[in-house]
């Protein structure tokens, strides 16, 4: 002959069930979101440093990407390039010091908290008759990463946009 549970060992068994369920999601959550913050190829980005703080760019179109750096003196330039075929494009060019530039986004301290002008040199992208469609498509979307940029030099503390 079977015996039936009594009701305080089922109430017991049914509690620690679900204890055990509630501790394997919540090991499950915490998992997800540890490895979602180690960063996986998804939200995979690359940053480029300057004087005046780094910025990030999706990784997936930094590898298209061509970023010549230069610095004289007080002035700093990061020229982002890209290509086709054999020829190099100017896409933008972020300049940090100095006076001149073709516009003037504002001015961010440096790592000494020296105010320096944050200059942006862009202009359209004039097509080659031999580029494909995919091509322009290709560096009108490297160009856009500029977007980004702005946006996030707009966020960062102690940065005056020019009036």
């Amino acid at each position: 002959m079977k015996e039936k549970a009594k009701p305080s060992n089922k109430k017991k068994l049914i509690a620690a069930v679900a204890v055990s369920v509630a501790v394997i999601i919540a090991a499950t959550v915490t998992a997800v979101f540890i490895l979602k913050d180690r960063g996986g190829s998804d939200d995979a980005s690359a940053a480029i440093s300057t004087p005046i703080g780094n910025f990030t760019l999706p990784a997936e179109v930094m590898q298209n990407m061509e970023i010549e750096e230069t610095s004289e003196g007080d002035v700093y330039r990061a020229g982002f390039y890209g290509s086709v075929g054999e020829s190099r494009i100017l896409l933008f060019e972020l300049v940090v010091g100095g006076d001149e530039g073709r516009y003037l986004l504002g001015s961010a301290p440096d790592k000494h908290r020296k105010m320096c002008k944050v200059w942006l040199n862009i202009g359209e992208i004039k097509a080659d008759p031999s580029w494909s469609d995919e091509d322009v498509k290709r560096l009108n979307l490297m160009q856009s990463c500029v977007n980004e940029i702005i946006s996030q030099l707009n966020n960062m503390k102690k940065f005056e946009r020019a009036k």
